[in-house]
């Protein structure tokens, strides 16, 4: 096996099976490369609609009770340390054409490196554009000025599209499994910026390579200012989350200190000029609170982050635990 195309789910059959449908039916050579399925948690399992694929696709799937999607990557990259791993989402579209470009890229470039390419949204109906600027990079995609492949220091790539040697992966220390989405998580946002940050980390060098487009799927009904609201504390969180670990008691007060002077003091301005504001202008201020109520929220959270596992240490101990 040359390849392996990894496709994490919690049982989105609809999604999945929009981006197999044109696999299936396209000509393309199948030899050395398996797509993997893996699903984590206790939603509906999409083993039975998968079925359908397994003559005409290299298709497994496989099921991980713990409700971490970071958990169930790293059980698939361990499997077999001296393959490329491509990562797509779900709800992404991809061309055949670009699997072909990420394996002729791995061959080129070798261990050492990892790659990624441009995201394109897919919006389901109108975005409300006064949004814009507080949605995250997800929900906008990802282009960089650049049309032909580069190897870059560092560049981070969206988990929807991007490739690695499970190898690299596994040399510094695998998915965070404290990170990233499930219902046990320490926060659901910022997995594959601490891996590819790791990676960089050790010495691996990005690989941009513009024909590998994915296309993403974007539910506008869900882009609503409460959603971007909630990105902007994630974003805060994971800001706090990630500095060195607090080992002061006094230290963590002070820090906690100022976040919340901040806080309320941005509450009053905001009550107080809320009408003379323009819709934008509240909008940012709004964010604001948010990301600072995250910074906050993080502060707190921090020493317990640094004090857990980044790997789970049982599925048996976590099912326990969730079953409590």
């Amino acid at each position: 096996m040359i390849c392996k195309i990894v496709i994490p789910t919690t049982g989105n059959a609809e999604m999945l099976e929009r981006l197999l449908q044109p696999w299936a039916a396209s000509s393309f050579c199948w030899d050395g490369i398996e797509i993997v399925v893996a699903q984590n948690g206790d939603g509906e399992s999409c083993e039975k609609e998968l079925a359908a694929y397994k003559k005409s696709l290299p298709i497994r799937y496989v099921h991980f009770a713990p409700p971490c999607k970071n958990h169930a990557l790293n059980q698939v990259v361990e499997e077999d340390p001296d393959v490329l791993i491509i990562f797509y989402d779900d709800d992404v579209r991809v061309d055949v054409s670009a699997i072909e470009q990420y394996i002729q890229a791995g061959k080129k470039y070798g261990e050492g490196h990892y790659f990624g390419g441009p995201v394109e949204p897919e919006y389901s109906g109108r975005l409300d554009m006064m949004l814009w600027p507080f949605v995250p990079t997800c929900t906008k995609g990802l282009y960089l000025d650049r049309k032909d492949e580069a190897v870059l220091d560092h560049q981070f790539f969206l988990g929807h599209n991007w490739a690695a040697f499970a190898k690299d992966i596994i040399k510094c220390g695998g998915f965070d499994e404290r990170l990233g989405p499930g219902k046990i998580t320490h926060a659901p946002v910022g997995d594959e910026c601490k891996i590819q940050e790791a990676m960089s980390a050790g010495g691996c060098k990005a690989v941009f390579l513009p024909s590998c487009k994915a296309r993403h799927y974007v539910d506008t009904d869900q882009v609503t200012l409460e959603w971007s609201r909630f990105r902007a504390f994630n974003r805060g969180f994971i800001e706090s989350l990630f500095q060195t670990k607090i080992t002061s008691r006094f230290y963590t007060f002070l820090r906690s200190v100022a976040p919340s002077i901040s806080l309320f003091l941005l509450k009053i301005l905001c009550k107080a000029i809320r009408k003379q504001l323009t819709k934008t202008e509240r909008y940012s201020l709004f964010h604001r609170i948010s990301y600072t109520q995250g910074k906050l929220a993080g502060l707190k959270a921090n020493r317990k982050f640094h004090n857990s596992p980044q790997r789970l240490e049982c599925d048996i101990k976590l099912n326990a635990n969730i079953s409590k």
